[in-house]
């Protein structure tokens, strides 16, 4: 069985769109800060932020 997580990182950076891949606990500790959110929103940084344990997306933030 494919890694889903891999196809879709696959699909989007040869699509010629790039977006990180966010472990959720990264997410929750770091990008919710109000630096980084700045940052997200002044450099237009695409999400997908996934649970590494049951390998699924949880947010994709276009």
């Amino acid at each position: 069985m494919s890694n889903p997580l891999l196809l879709v990182s696959i699909y989007l950076t040869f699509g010629l769109r790039y977006f990180p891949e966010v472990p959720i606990g990264v997410y929750e500790s770091f990008f919710k800060r109000e630096f980084a959110q700045i940052s997200i929103e002044r450099y237009q940084i695409k999400q997908i932020i996934y649970d590494p344990i049951e390998e699924v997306i949880l947010q994709w933030i276009p």
